[in-house]
Formats: C-alpha cells, structure tokens, sequence
C-alpha cells in the first residue's frame, strides 16, 4: 500500500503524513500560540462590533390560491419548482422590485438617522455587559421618527442635519450655520433641499429644548443596499405537487426598530401595488364602458325623439317585412361589433403594460382566463423568470447558464407579445369586416321604397342604439362587479415584531470558527516554514545530499532552557546519573547510537572529533558534551575542548566554574594541570578545557603551533578529544581545526 507524499521544496525531498504528523507535533506549540492569537483576535474584533437585529415577517399569497398550472409550451422543459406554479417566483421578483423596496425605505425612514446629540449605538461587548438592555437602542426612536425623507441634490450622498425642538411639537432645521425652517411634529417638512415628515416616538414628543442629530441618506443608495440583504424565502413544501402559498421576509439591520419597519413597509407596499394593480384593469375597462354607453344612451335619445315626432306627422306609414328585416340584423351586428372594439381595446391595454419596462407582465395575463393559449404563455415566462432568479443566486450574470436562462426568458417574452400583437391584429380585422357587413345592410337599407326610407332609417337607428345600449349597460354592471370585488386576496400573516436578540455577531461560532482557523493558520504556517527552509530536517535529505559519507546518527531535538521549578544542572545529567533525561529518553539513546557509530566509523583510532554546526544555536555544544557523557558512562577517557572562543557557553550549560582558561593554556599563561576541569558524570567524569572570555584573535591562537601540541598531548592521555567548533562557514575557526 502507497503512503500518500508530498515534494519539499527544491531538495526534491518527499514528505509523507508521518512526516507531517511528527512535524506538527514538534511545533504544537507554535500551533496552539497562532491559535490562541486568532482566537484573541476573533474576541476583540467581537467584542468591538456593532449588532445586527433580523426582523421576520410573512406574507400569504393567496392570489395564487385559484393558480392552476396551465400545460407547459415546451415539454422538454424541466421542472425545476417540483410541481410548484412560477408565480410565486414571480410574486418574490415583485417584492425584491426597486421600486417597492425604495417606497418600504421612506415609509419606514430607514434613510434617516435620528438620535440625541453625542449618543452612538453600544458596541456588543456593552450589549452583553448590560444583559441586553433594550433600552440602550434606538434611542432617539422612542421620542421622534422620520419617514418620506429625501434629499433634492441626487448626489448629496449622506447629509448631516441638526434639529432642535421647542414647544407645542415645533421644531427648527438647521445645516451648519444656516436654518432650513421649521416645522410641527406630524406635518410634513419642505426647505434647504430636504423634504421629511417628522412624528412623535411612542413616548412622547422630546421635550423642549432638546437638540437631535439627523443623517439623510439618498434613498435610491439605501434601496440598494436594502435589495443585497433582504431575504424573501419559501417553506419546505410536505409533499410533491403542493403548491407554496407563503413567503418569508427577513432583514437584518443595526436598529431593530428600523428592521421591523421596513419589513412591514414592504409587505404593506406589496398589497397596496397587487390591490392597485388588479383596480387599474377593472377601473380601466369599466371607465371604457361607461364612456361609450354614456354616448350611446346621448345618440339613442335623439334617435328615439326624432322617431317619434316622425310618426307623429306620418301616422300612415309602415315598415315592410324586408324592411324590418334589415333593421334586425343591422341591430345584431352592432352588438357584435361593440363586443369586438370591448376586445381591441383589453389588447390595447395588454400591449400598454408589456411595453413598460420591467413590469410583471404575466401577471396580467394570468387574468384572461378566456384564453387558455395565453394563460399557458403566461406561465410559462413565470416559470423563465423564476429559473433565472434561481440560476443568479448560485452564478453571476455572465456565466454561460445564465446568458442561456436570459436567452429563453427573452424567447417567452418574445413569444407572448407576439401572439398579443396577432390577437389584437385578428380583433382589429374582424372590426374592420363588421364595418363592412354593417354598411352593405346600410346600402341595402337605402333601396327600401321612399315612403319607407325615413321611418327605416329613424327605426333602425333607434332599434341598434337601444341593443348597443342594453349590451353596454350589461357590460358595465359586470364591469362594476368586477371592480368591486378586486380586492387582494393576499395576507400578512405574521407582522414582523421588533428584534431585541442579535442575530450578529454570534459570540460562540466566531470562537469556534476562529480557534479552527488559528489551528488551521499555525499548522500552514509550521508546514511552509518546513518545506521553504533551506535546512536539513531529515535523514533522507542528508543522506541523498552526502552520498557516500557516512550517517553516524540522528539526533532529535531538545529544548535545554532551565525550566520553572528545577535546578539548573547539567542536561542529561540529573541527580548525577548520566543519561536521566526524564522525559527525553530518545536523546540520550541517540547518543547512545552516536557513540556505536563512532566506534564503526574508526574515530577510536583517530581520537579527536570536531563538532560544528552552520549557525549559531543549533545545539552543537549541547552534542558535544551528551557526547562526552556517553563516552564515560562507556568507561572511555575524555577531554572536552570549548574552541568556541566567541561565544563560549559550557560554562553556562554545565553550571560549573572552570579552573581556567583555555587561552591562557595556548598563550603559557597557566600550565595544563592549572586550566583542565574536571565534570563528574555518573560514576565517571570527563576533563574540560573551558573558554570563560571572548578572544577576538581565536583564529591565530588555534592556528599556533601551541594548539597542536595540546592535541598532540591530549591523544596521549585521552580516548577521544572533543573539539567544540565555532559555527562554520560563518567563522573560519571551524576551517583552522579540521
């Protein structure tokens, strides 16, 4: 089975997930301080943050409650609502309209900001020191509100304004140095470039001599920004098929006054523009009704009054059958014809609303139930629209299944206002064949007899006026009913309350996402820092780099500050017996395995063994006298030689005072026997050459002749000579010792 890997860096080093395990919790420390620090930062950046309230209502759409899914034009057309009508994707399209949304923004004054001079909204860590004390919000709110505000300059942005209150609800404006006007609480305010209303809070009016701070904002930027965080959402539905009647209304913002009002602005804004709506149709055809029987009963009068002063000067005279006849059917037609100008003008009126951009077309047409093709086009461009919403949410507008969803939106609009414009062409042909048809019947009506010609004239006038008039006048009744019973049948079911429990920040998932993320950051960053670093950190990269050479050991690392709580002794040496490491018993066997190494590789017959590192603090000294503790505790004699003479540390280590200098052996200031120290290790001990003080000429002093007769003599007396070197390259001591 394969071990998943993965390259480091330039070495072409492979790193599986042991590697990484045991890389992680070598730097678990590191880990768990970029954690702590995410997470204190996480705190404070909560702690300082403003609340967002979310408001929640609901609307039941029960326009839809008679909807029934007419059958799709395009079969292959998926269904993505699962049995559910478009229009309800249409009713959300029209409650996320802008023009609805800016109208819930000045009902609501959500575009102002009112409050007491020098009073700011608490930040959270005050909201929750105060146990959520409601009154610490919306302060100004409980004394004055504002809505309908707006500014004349389009580009004023945010304007700030200073209002002072006085006696009997009065009230003065002023921008800086200048005054607006002043105005009463309730009517509205006009002056400076700013129109507002001003009402009284629920507790009151503010008292007299109080002064507030009043920001307006453009009302088109706030319905933007209302329109990219207002949620409309529907319910699960419980089964396939049902259709979804209901829609939530949510928002979220720092004032929850201001979030409930403006929720409930837009569901009233709605009902009020779905009420309007169907009032506009019905109104509009029973005003054409009503017209064109107001003429006909004016032309039916003078018909009938001239009829009759005829046969009041000639009695004698009477229709023939063919006369009566013609004057019959003339009557029949005209009714149809009044009925056909009815039907070009409704399309008249269907193509008006389609040509306004924007406009729910198909919720107009869903109202000719009378034409089944219609209705089914109409559903099927809700059915577009709502895809396309759907296809928004998930992608932008230029990915390819959005430009593909528009494309067949344009292609339903497109198919629906031409079989409109084809409806009203064959209505306006079939006005124009009555026309024709009624003045053939005139032409034969004039080859009647002449005695007969005036009274069949005055007969069929007042006969076709009196059926265009009954035929009107049924029409407009139903067009009365019509109107009088359109009335919304859509509901608020719930109004939204007024939110006193955030809804941000939430306390408990920031620390949880943000000690995750602390996690997270600290082990990216121990895992970089491994596979950027130029260092060896692993056999294998040794081993690949050195070829041939040999590996004697790998030591792991130890960290060897004295901690808080134990005496500071030799480490690895605790309580006199060598190699007690406590909870490092890995380094001491490392030694262990360092000193067999020693012994295969033939450094027995050599003696004198140079330990150096790259750079300063890689532990080297620490190595050196483990080292020399190992040897001993083999029974091996050991000389211990500190030539790191810029930076001497085994004093420090060893907590020993060194009977001398090693710079005084090479310069002949003390003799061998006055300078050698010697550390106990266990039942053993090794001889130590220190360097207590920095030598700036260290090279020149381990390059004399002096130094390598000290070697000369310490292979005589010593199994092995440990030679503690500077760093190397850095230093060229390394370079004199080898």
């Amino acid at each position: 089975m394969g071990i998943e890997s993965f390259g480091r860096g330039d070495t072409g080093e492979r790193m599986t997930l042991t590697d990484v395990w045991m890389i992680l919790l070598r730097h678990r420390r590191t880990i768990a301080a970029s954690a702590a620090a995410v997470l204190g930062a996480v705190v404070v950046v909560t702690l300082l943050s403003p609340m967002k309230f979310r408001a929640r209502g609901s609307l039941y759409l029960g326009e839809l409650q008679d909807t029934r899914s007419a059958p799709s034009a395009m079969p292959e057309q998926l269904d993505f609502l699962g049995g559910r009508s478009g229009d309800v994707g249409t009713e959300i399209e029209i409650l996320k309209s802008r023009t609805l949304i800016k109208r819930a923004v000045l009902a609501s004054g959500l575009n102002v900001w009112l409050a007491p001079q020098d009073w700011s909204p608490p930040r959270y860590w005050r909201w929750r020191l105060d146990h959520r004390f409601s009154r610490q919000l919306d302060l100004g709110a409980r004394r004055v509100q504002a809505r309908d505000a707006e500014l004349a300059d389009a580009r004023a942005g945010v304007t700030g304004f200073t209002v002072r209150f006085g006696a009997d609800n009065g009230y003065a404006i002023t921008s800086g140095p200048v005054t607006l006007g002043a105005g009463t609480l309730g009517e509205p305010f006009k002056g400076g470039g700013l129109s507002v209303t001003l009402l009284p809070g629920p507790e009151g009016p503010p008292p007299a001599g109080t002064t507030f701070t009043m920001e307006v904002t453009l009302a088109d930027e706030v319905a933007d920004a209302v329109a990219k965080d207002l949620s409309i959402t529907m319910p699960k539905m419980a089964g396939p098929g049902e259709a979804v009647k209901v829609v939530a209304v949510e928002y979220k913002h720092p004032s929850p006054r201001a979030a409930a009002a403006l929720v409930a602005s837009l569901m009233r804004a709605y009902l009020d523009s779905r009420q309007n709506w169907k009032m506009e149709e019905a109104t509009a055809a029973e005003t054409f009704v009503s017209s064109q029987a107001a003429a006909i009963k004016h032309e039916l009068d003078a018909a009938e009054r001239r009829l009759s002063e005829y046969k009041a000067h000639s009695s004698v005279v009477a229709l023939g059958d063919e006369s009566r006849g013609l004057i019959d059917q003339l009557g029949k037609y005209e009714e149809q014809r009044v009925a056909a100008r009815l039907q070009v003008d409704a399309f008249d009126r269907i193509q008006e609303v389609m040509s306004r951009p924007g406009a729910p077309v198909e919720r107009y047409l869903m109202g000719e139930k009378e034409d089944p093709v219609l209705a089914s086009l109409s559903n099927n461009l809700a059915l577009a629209r709502q895809e396309l919403q759907h296809i928004r949410e998930r992608f932008t507008d230029e990915a390819p299944a959005a430009i593909e969803q528009r494309a067949q939106v344009d292609n339903q609009l497109r198919m629906v206002k031409d079989y409109v414009v084809g409806r009203s062409t064959r209505a306006q042909k079939q006005l124009a064949s009555l026309n024709q048809m009624i003045g053939q019947f005139e032409s034969k009506l004039k080859t009647v007899p002449a005695a007969e010609l005036d009274l069949a004239q005055l007969t069929r006038s007042a006969e076709v006026l009196g059926k265009m008039y009954s035929f009107l006048i049924e029409r407009q009744q139903q067009a009365a009913v019509t109107k009088a019973s359109t009335i919304s049948r859509s509901r608020i079911l719930d109004m939204p309350e007024t939110p006193y429990r955030e809804d941000s920040p939430a306390l408990t998932l920031r620390l949880v996402l943000g000690a995750l993320m602390g996690f997270v950051l600290g082990m990216l960053v121990v895992i970089l820092r491994w596979v950027l670093s130029p260092r060896l950190q692993s056999e294998r990269q040794v081993r690949r780099l050195l070829g041939q050479l040999p590996l004697l050991a790998a030591i792991p690392h130890h960290d060897s500050r004295p901690r808080k709580g134990l005496r500071q002794v030799p480490l690895g040496f605790a309580g006199g017996t060598a190699f007690a490491f406590g909870s490092a018993p890995a380094f001491a066997e490392a030694f262990r395995h360092l000193r067999t190494g020693l012994y295969c590789a033939g450094a027995v017959a050599n003696k004198v063994v140079v330990i150096t590192s790259p750079s300063p603090g890689d532990g080297k000294t620490l190595c050196t006298v483990s080292l020399a503790a190992a040897l001993v505790t083999d029974g091996k004699r050991v000389l211990v030689i500190e030539a790191d003479m810029h930076r001497p540390a085994l004093r420090a280590l060893l907590a020993i005072h060194p009977r001398g200098e090693l710079a005084d052996l090479l310069t002949g200031r003390h003799s061998w026997f006055d300078v050698v120290t010697a550390v106990p290790v266990g039942k053993g001990s090794f001889d130590l050459l220190a360097a207590q003080a920095v030598q700036p000429d260290s090279a020149e002093l381990l390059s004399s002749s002096r130094f390598t007769e000290i070697l000369d003599y310490a292979r005589s007396r010593y199994d092995f000579v440990l030679v503690d070197s500077p760093p190397f390259p850095l230093l060229s001591d390394g370079l004199i010792l080898s």
